[in-house]
């Protein structure tokens, strides 16, 4: 039996937390392919994002072991410089991992803490904070948060993990003192072997799935889907996910004319996906900043082709015939496209379906993943 290592990490949600999208995906899916060789104990908050109560049914501030890791919900009282001491004590981590940078409770405090007890390796992950879009909200707030961090890195040997090339040049760029940045890919797993969507000639059914904020542009892609149904497509566009942003979802709701053919269906549970997914041909997610794109990855795994904009690592689409990455400003080629998918038959639709699934599987290779994950924790 090998010895596994332990990591102590930090994040301010964790499942069954859905509200805060691609980070808690991200981190679940790390999780379930590495915990044959590592034992992950998760410290993180008791609520969803944006929720004012704590989740039900989880007893709070005490381990509770799940599948493949040991998690700890901590209400606001227990989030604290003392508590994180005493867990760093008890469990001796091989390393400390703090995902996310502009939280008090969960970015700032684990670090100061590892820092004072001499953790030997502590690594923190942007999940996309630094992206120049991302910068831009909430500006005073984050750029405190970013001379906070600075001045704590200066002083301690920090490493960094980037998701993407472009995510580690913004670490660069924003933190002087990243010695060591670490390039290792998001993870999405391949689904169980699914059905995939039957189609008939002048019919297709697209699916927006996000988080409901300016960010994900949800408004274009409701402005597309109204587009080809006034020019007589009978397209028809299912929305799903929770409203961050009420004002954002607001000023959408008037400029929906609400028919059967646009429908928003709540927030869809990771369980859900597996029934939900097969239901629907291609995904349609104009979205204005991407640094992966986790529900892009899961249309593709389960076959669909992905109309989304140019804003996102996935490039190059249509020579795979796995969809087509549009400029924002070319909501024609959208509507082109979209037109072009639903005067397909079956066999001609079939082609695109393949070629999504075929690139998936191309571009996320999990067993060089998990190798390069359990690089970066030795």
């Amino acid at each position: 039996m090998h010895h596994k290592k332990k990591v102590l990490l930090f994040i301010d949600w964790y499942e069954p937390a859905v509200k805060a999208g691609g980070p808690v995906r991200s981190i679940i899916n790390m999780v379930a392919l590495t915990h044959t060789h590592i034992h992950y104990y998760i410290v993180c908050g008791d609520r969803d994002l944006g929720d004012t109560i704590p989740y039900p049914n989880i007893e709070l501030n005490t381990w509770i072991e799940k599948q493949h890791c040991t998690v700890i919900y901590l209400d606001k009282a227990h989030q604290n410089k003392k508590k994180y001491a005493q867990f760093i004590t008890e469990f001796a981590p091989d390393s400390v991992y703090i995902n996310g940078l502009f939280s008090l409770p969960f970015s700032v405090l684990p670090l100061l803490v590892a820092q004072q007890l001499n953790v030997e390796k502590i690594l923190i992950a942007p999940r996309g904070m630094l992206g120049s879009g991302a910068l831009e909200l909430k500006w005073i707030k984050k750029r405190l948060f970013l001379w906070c961090m600075n001045l704590l890195t200066k002083y301690a040997y920090v490493q960094w993990h980037a998701t993407s090339t472009e995510e580690a040049k913004e670490v660069q760029q924003n933190i002087p003192y990243a010695s060591l940045i670490h390039t290792i890919s998001n993870i999405t797993l391949a689904p169980p072997n699914v059905a995939v969507a039957h189609k008939n000639t002048n019919e297709l059914r697209l699916l927006f799935i996000s988080r409901i904020s300016i960010k994900k542009n949800l408004a274009q892609a409701i402005a597309i889907a109204q587009q080809c149904i006034a020019q007589g497509t009978n397209v028809s566009l299912d929305i799903y996910g929770p409203v961050e942003d009420i004002a954002y979802w607001n000023s959408t709701q008037n400029t929906i004319t609400y028919t059967h053919n646009i429908q928003y269906k709540g927030v869809l549970q990771p369980h859900e996906f597996e029934a939900t997914f097969p239901n629907y041909h291609a995904l349609l997610f104009p979205t204005q900043h991407e640094n992966y794109g986790h529900v892009i990855a899961e249309a593709l795994s389960y076959s669909l082709p992905v109309l989304i904009s140019d804003q996102t690592p996935w490039r190059n689409l249509a020579q795979h015939k796995a969809g087509m990455d549009i400029s924002l400003g070319n909501t024609d080629a959208f509507v082109k496209q979209i037109t072009a998918f639903y005067t397909m038959n079956n066999a001609q639709f079939n082609e695109w379906q393949q070629g999504a699934q075929l690139h998936f599987t191309n571009t996320i290779n999990t067993t060089q993943l998990k190798n390069e994950y359990l690089h970066l924790f030795n």
